[in-house]
């Protein structure tokens, strides 16, 4: 099966960004651009320890982007947050109301800038080769993955959704 145009000419330019900077260095860049986005979303909206809780887990993965497995900890948490950012691009084209809200300019463009790095993020994580174990890498998948819905859900309990 031919793979479309638009794919093949997008993981050509995510290939050319990895040789470029270097495996792990692209996923680490894009977790950071999420990292960076979530703070001004935090500041903008004035809930900052709300967001901070949220970028727990990716703030983990870069501090050990040096570890075999982090790469399936880092797809774990760039496929959750392209899920919410997709939820609120559903909301702002009137599809769903799952992730309702009032979203100004400001973070409308942050969850662009988001999307953009967890796509390019997941697109590099297919260029890496692991030199882990295939259960410690299933593991650090669905450990991340349960950790950033528990920080999100954390996040968004009464005592801290207003702060």
């Amino acid at each position: 099966m031919k793979r479309p145009k638009i794919l093949t000419g997008l993981d050509q330019k995510v290939s050319g960004i990895v040789m470029m900077y270097g495996q792990m260095k692209t996923i680490k860049l894009c977790i950071v651009g999420v990292v960076f986005s979530l703070l001004i979303v935090g500041v903008v909206s004035h809930t900052p320890i709300r967001h901070i809780i949220q970028l727990t887990p990716l703030l983990i993965v870069v501090l050990f982007s040096k570890k075999p497995w982090i790469k399936y900890a880092a797809i774990a948490v760039l496929i959750f947050w392209l899920f919410i950012m997709s939820l609120i691009w559903l909301f702002l084209l009137g599809l769903s109301n799952i992730a309702s809200g009032t979203y100004s300019l400001t973070e409308i463009i942050m969850t662009i800038t988001i999307g953009i790095s967890c796509v390019i993020g997941i697109i590099s994580f297919f260029h890496i080769k692991s030199t882990s174990k295939i259960l410690t890498n299933i593991g650090a998948l669905i450990i991340f993955l349960l950790l950033q819905t528990a920080m999100m859900w954390t996040s968004l309990q009464g005592f801290i959704s207003n702060s």
